[in-house]
């Protein structure tokens, strides 16, 4: 049996290796957005990723990564997906940037729960149009899924 300093040892390497990688993840921030969108955007990674390895826990290697791929992954398409629609949509056809809303809805409840609310991509798209810089609705966004996520 492992003591709490080796627990806590091993979900600190858990967190470093899994913000190691998303650090390493060009492909996470969008070539499409701003800097200070992918930042933003890099920044909700890194701290969504902690709390999914925090989440592991007491939990050996082989089921700490069990437990964490599908959050992972899930974590990755959002943050790829929103980068795209935030720093192309305008440009793109309905049907395109549709797709990319529905695909962040979808890997947001994967991460913050099945009952979590969106507001309308009209009204997303519209901040842009409207002025509103890509980190500005990143933030946004952040906090409104954060706020509703089950303790």
């Amino acid at each position: 049996m492992r003591n709490d300093d080796e627990l806590k040892q091993s979900v600190n390497q858990r967190v470093r290796r899994i913000q190691e990688d998303i650090l390493g993840n060009e492909a996470l921030g969008g070539d499409s957005l701003d800097e200070s969108g992918a930042s933003e955007l890099l920044t909700w990674s890194l701290k969504s990723a902690e709390g999914i390895a925090s989440a592991t826990e007491g939990m050996d290697e082989e089921s700490a990564e069990l437990s964490m791929a599908e959050r992972l992954k899930a974590l990755r398409k959002l943050m790829r997906h929103l980068g795209r629609l935030l720093g192309e949509g305008v440009s793109m056809d309905d049907d395109g940037r549709l797709w990319l809303w529905d695909s962040v809805k979808k890997q947001a409840r994967l991460l913050y729960g099945e009952r979590i609310q969106f507001p309308p991509l009209e009204g997303v798209m519209g901040r842009l149009s409207q002025g509103e810089t890509p980190a500005q609705i990143i933030a946004s966004l952040r906090a409104m899924f954060e706020d509703q996520k089950p303790s």
